[in-house]
C-alpha cells in the first residue's frame, strides 16, 4: 500500500473516497484510490494505490500459508465494467 496525505482532516469533515480499479492481473488488481475534503471545494487531502491478491487457505484455521490462485472469472465479469483505462 503506498498512500501520501496531503492535507489534514479536522473532525466532522465532509470527505469523498474515490477507487478505482487501475489494474487487473490474473490474481490480483491494483487499486487507485484519492480522497478529497468537500468542505474546501473538493481540495485532495489523500491520493495513493494498494494491491489485493486473491488467494485460498486450504485449512479452516487459517494456519497454513494461503496459496495465491487465479482470479474467478465470475469476479471479473462483475468488476470489469469499472476498470479505468
Amino acid at each position: 500500500m503506498k498512500v501520501k496525505f496531503l492535507k489534514p482532516l479536522r473532525f466532522r469533515d465532509t470527505v469523498r473516497v474515490d477507487l478505482t480499479i487501475k489494474k487487473i492481473r490474473s490474481a490480483g488488481i491494483i487499486y487507485s484510490v484519492a480522497m478529497y475534503c468537500l468542505n474546501k471545494g473538493e481540495e485532495m487531502i489523500l491520493k495513493g494505490e494498494y494491491s489485493a491478491i486473491c488467494c485460498l487457505y486450504s485449512s479452516i484455521n487459517h494456519e497454513s500459508n494461503p496459496e495465491v490462485i487465479p482470479i474467478p472469472e465470475s469476479f471479473l465479469e462483475k468488476i470489469s465494467v469499472h476498470k479505468s483505462d
